[in-house]
């Protein structure tokens, strides 16, 4: 497997945990369209990096993926409970992926 390939499958795991993560029962109603969205948009970009070669369009949903995610996060953050730092340790590590993934792929 090529790096770039684990990394995609690592965002479509981390897509499908986030889909699974919507349709949470503890989740508010803004958190679960932004997340719904963000995971949604991980999932396809997966598929088309891996199977489809789109390196610019799956790098840039990929992107728009993460930033609906993070929004997500960041209203039910507000409006529960959690913990702030879990959520800065977790946009880090998005970060992270988006600069590995920009390596991997030579863009």
């Amino acid at each position: 497997m090529t790096d770039a390939m684990i990394i995609w499958i690592l965002i479509a795991v981390y897509g499908v945990l986030m889909l699974l993560t919507s349709l949470s029962k503890a989740a508010v109603p803004l958190t679960k369209f932004f997340v719904f969205l963000g995971s949604f948009a991980l999932i396809f970009a997966t598929v088309i990096g891996i199977f489809h070669r789109g390196k610019l369009f799956a790098f840039i949903l990929t992107l728009v993926g993460f930033v609906f995610v993070s929004t997500g996060a960041f209203i039910q953050g507000r409006q529960t409970t959690f913990h702030w730092l879990h959520h800065f340790v977790r946009g880090i590590m998005e970060v992270v992926v988006l600069v590995l993934l920009f390596i991997f792929l030579k863009l």
